[in-house]
């Protein structure tokens, strides 16, 4: 399997970010969205792959010491849609498996 780009493609979206201190120069929050409007190929039509609809990303920093912090973060994925036209010959004959990833989330 060989990554390589697409061609021209329509991307759409929004972005924001916040922080929040919670505990004066101890805790905060940071966190950012990215809401995806359309992410497809132009000339199949197919969604970019490993797009998801939506990603938030959440950090909660402290800072214990100056020499000393820790931070706990949280990432939610959105779903994502499979290709559904052939891009590719061993898609033509069956290859694309048309599973959507739908939403989840990682922590850390």
């Amino acid at each position: 399997l060989k990554w390589q780009n697409g061609g021209k493609a329509l991307v759409d979206g929004i972005e924001a970010s916040m922080s929040f201190p919670l505990v004066k120069e101890r805790l905060n929050w940071n966190t950012n969205a990215t809401w995806m409007i359309t992410s497809e190929q132009k000339d199949t039509g197919n969604p970019l792959s490993v797009i998801p609809k939506y990603t938030i990303n959440n950090s909660l920093n402290w800072t214990i010491t100056q020499a000393f912090s820790a931070s706990f973060n949280w990432t939610l994925y959105g779903r994502q849609k499979p290709r559904t036209h052939a891009e590719t010959r061993s898609e033509d004959t069956g290859g694309l498996s048309g599973k959507e990833l739908g939403a989840y989330s990682l922590v850390g």
